[in-house]
């Protein structure tokens, strides 16, 4: 699953964001999936689009880190009600339960592609 994103800034002549999380299984485990992620920050501002481009991309690293810490917190409460206790959540255990999210993600689309068609 791919999704990608391109954004103007505010106004759209000043900054333009582009950015992808492309999702894989992982060809060895089934049960574990693989995230990639990948962003384009551009600005036709001459003599200050590498500021701009500097603070769009902080900006994002600061953004990314509270979505991870989000999405961390998410795995936990689900496989906490899932499982009961959660250990410390180790790579492999937030990559299965990424593959859950995916999954049910996919489930809410494909409901949501049929409502609208």
């Amino acid at each position: 699953m791919r999704i990608s994103v391109w954004m103007s800034g505010y106004p759209t002549h000043i900054t333009s964001v582009g950015y992808i999380y492309l999702f894989r299984p992982d060809p060895e485990n089934p049960r574990r999936t693989h995230v990639s992620r990948a962003v384009w920050i551009s600005s036709p501002m001459k003599g200050v689009s590498h500021l701009l481009e500097k603070f769009g991309i902080e900006r994002f690293k600061h953004n990314s880190a509270n979505t991870t810490k989000g999405l961390k917190q998410v795995l936990k409460i689900s496989y906490e009600k899932d499982f009961g206790d959660a250990p410390k959540l180790s790579g492999k255990v937030i990559g299965d339960m990424v593959g859950k999210v995916k999954g049910g993600a996919q489930k809410i689309s494909k409901t949501g592609k049929e409502v609208l068609s």
